[in-house]
């Protein structure tokens, strides 16, 4: 596993590992949408790719250094740990490419419904038992994001968040799916940093490291002509 510093150290050894050691391919969805055949969604591509991120606390500076928009990540992770149900949200409304997976006036599923009714019993795992291995928050839910799979819906790209506490500090485990690490990944690991450091407050604890691993960290022919 590569241990990075920071997370704009990150940023960049991980866009120089794409594109030295990426493999190309053609997928045929993206989401709920059918891009079979369309060059722009041809994917550079690394798999069961894993790092470590020691120090999250320059994670503001690394989404403003990809140019994103960093009051969108403030507003979706408030609304990502309402307590109340919400879908579609307003946050979403600070980024346009979103707009488009509106349908009926609601995403296929938001994180807030998929987070919101496990953060807390996962603090009180950890406040009962410090050392416990169970301190888990699944995003995929199999039965039901399995029937949407091939362009249906939406399908969670993210699979689960694991908080571990050891040494005093509480890690975070982030797996996904699938990462698009030009236009996605800085905002996943932003939000991803942001809820390890709100347990690790209500634990009690010290947040500790981001331990990050994809299926499939990719990048589109869309993002990245001059690659292809």
């Amino acid at each position: 596993m590569r241990i990075f510093a920071n997370c704009l150290e990150a940023m960049s050894e991980v866009h120089r590992d794409l594109f030295e050691m990426g493999i190309r391919v053609t997928p045929k969805t993206m989401q709920d949408k059918v891009i079979e055949g369309n060059k722009d969604f041809e994917t550079i591509e690394l798999q069961g790719y894993n790092f470590r991120i020691l120090d999250t606390s320059d994670m503001d500076t690394m989404v403003e250094a990809r140019g994103l928009n960093l009051q969108w990540c403030y507003d979706d992770l408030h609304e990502r740990l309402s307590p109340t149900e919400i879908n579609p949200g307003e946050a979403y409304k600070l980024r346009e490419e979103w707009a488009e997976f509106v349908h009926e006036g609601k995403f296929a599923y938001t994180y807030n419904e998929r987070i919101r009714t496990q953060l807390d019993k996962t603090i009180e795992i950890l406040d009962n038992d410090k050392e416990t291995r169970q301190a888990v928050i699944t995003i995929y839910e199999g039965a039901k994001d399995s029937e949407n799979r091939l362009g249906k819906k939406r399908v969670p790209c993210s699979m689960y968040y694991q908080a571990i506490i050891r040494d005093g500090k509480l890690d975070l485990i982030y797996t996904m799916r699938s990462s698009d690490f030009m236009t996605h990944w800085p905002y996943d690991i932003w939000m991803a940093a942001s809820i390890k450091n709100h347990i690790a407050s209500h634990v009690g604890v010290e947040p500790g490291s981001l331990i990050f691993f994809a299926g499939s960290l990719h990048a589109y022919a869309k993002d990245i002509p001059e690659t292809f």
